[in-house]
């Protein structure tokens, strides 16, 4: 399950964007809008992933290909009128490649990433990836390179703190299951580019390869998901985890999945409400005859501070929609927001599921030029929209930036 998800999900993580050109519609009359389609190769890039926006809506973002090899990636500024600005286009042999999750950016307008891989062996064939900052004027910094070992290897992507520290996670590496590589690790790095393990996991009740970024809340506690752990389920690997770390470095299992009726393998990064609750998606478990996944087609869950757990949503593989490989939203009514693979022309949806449990789907993609297939990545709301990207379709089957009018 694993090397199937990996490979998979390899550069996938997608996100945001803006509206403009040519509207489309769908079956209950939702706007959509396509921004830019990707061309791929050297000149712009390939499978768009992480689209954050500044005041003054430019949208800043990654392609996990692309660029001088065509294979490497870049990041990329997208103005409101769609036009294309490459930051940055990475070169594996000297500053990492694939980057896959995306930026942050802070007040200064320093963007920060992760690449999944990076100049040396290990992990992958070329490198254990690299953390890196770019700064407005273009100067590119690797901030630490991961060697595979005990620090981590292959980051997901990363948050940051007031003081400019950056947290996230690595999906293998750590001390812990020697004999695969290790199971990933959580991490930070300081603003001077110093790593410190903040804890490794050992692929036991704790769970193992956090393949997803971390939340945090007031109180400085971490909340994370790892793909395999928790249980002997899933042929003994685990179906995953929801987990807390304390600021204290303390690590709890807050719920192990079983890949049945609440779930399995949650591949996403979680959201916090104003109580605590955590919310997120996995990619299995559920309804075990759904239409398009062995033993399930995912589902929406909702965990307390305490560790219950309440599955909000199972889907069916029908038009709703099947593996909901996205992070969740959440607007002020307590409405969540979030993508899927499948739904009526299997190639994705946008769907809006209320407090009541009653789920609507507000596009469904029909992998036409301006439109696009595989909507992976967290949505954001801008000025009225969600913006999202694909992973492809558009006009050179490279991925699209789109918007959607609520």
């Amino acid at each position: 399950m694993l090397q199937q998800t990996v490979a998979k999900k390899a550069g996938l993580h997608c996100l945001l964007v803006l509206l403009v050109s040519l509207p489309l519609h769908d079956g209950n009359a939702k706007q959509f809008t396509s921004l830019y389609s990707f061309e791929g190769g050297k000149k712009d890039g390939a499978r768009p992933s992480g689209v954050i926006t500044d005041q003054s809506g430019n949208f800043y973002g990654t392609t996990s290909e692309g660029g001088p090899q065509g294979y490497e990636g870049i990041v990329f500024e997208l103005s409101q009128s769609g036009i294309e600005t490459v930051l940055h286009r990475f070169n594996i042999a000297t500053d990492g490649a694939a980057p896959a999750f995306g930026v942050i950016r802070d007040a200064d307008g320093n963007l920060y990433g992760t690449t999944e891989l990076g100049d040396g062996d290990g992990c992958y064939t070329n490198g254990c990836g690299t953390v890196f900052s770019l700064k407005p004027d273009g100067t590119y910094t690797v901030l630490y390179d991961f060697q595979g070992g005990k620090d981590g290897g292959i980051p997901s992507g990363v948050i940051a703190d007031s003081s400019g520290n950056l947290y996230g996670t690595t999906q293998q590496g750590g001390t812990g299951c020697p004999n695969v590589g290790g199971c990933g690790t959580v991490f930070e790095i300081s603003s001077s580019g110093t790593e410190s393990v903040l804890y490794t996991f050992i692929g036991g009740n704790d769970g193992a390869i956090p393949y997803a970024g971390l939340v945090e809340d007031a109180q400085g506690n971490f909340y994370g998901t790892t793909l395999e752990g928790g249980s002997s389920n899933c042929d003994g690997q685990g179906c995953g985890t929801v987990f807390k770390l304390a600021a204290d470095g303390k690590e709890t299992t807050l719920y192990a999945f079983t890949d049945g009726n609440d779930g399995g393998y949650p591949e996403e990064s979680l959201i916090l409400d104003k109580d605590g609750n955590l919310y997120g998606t996995t990619s299995g478990g559920g309804d075990a005859n759904c239409a398009q996944g062995e033993g399930g087609c995912g589902v929406i869950f909702k965990i307390t501070p305490s560790g219950t757990e309440s599955v909000l949503y199972t889907f069916t593989g029908g038009s709703d929609g099947a593996e909901p490989f996205s992070p969740l939203i959440m607007d002020g009514k307590g409405d969540l927001f979030g993508t899927t693979e499948g739904g009526t022309g299997i190639d994705g949806t946008v769907f809006k599921l209320a407090p009541n449990g009653v789920e609507t789907v507000l596009y469904t993609f029909k992998n036409i030029k301006k439109d696009g297939l595989s909507p992976f990545g967290q949505l954001a709301q801008f000025k009225g929209h969600f913006v999202g990207t694909t992973l492809g379709g558009g006009r050179r089957r490279n991925g699209t930036v789109y918007s959607l009018k609520q």
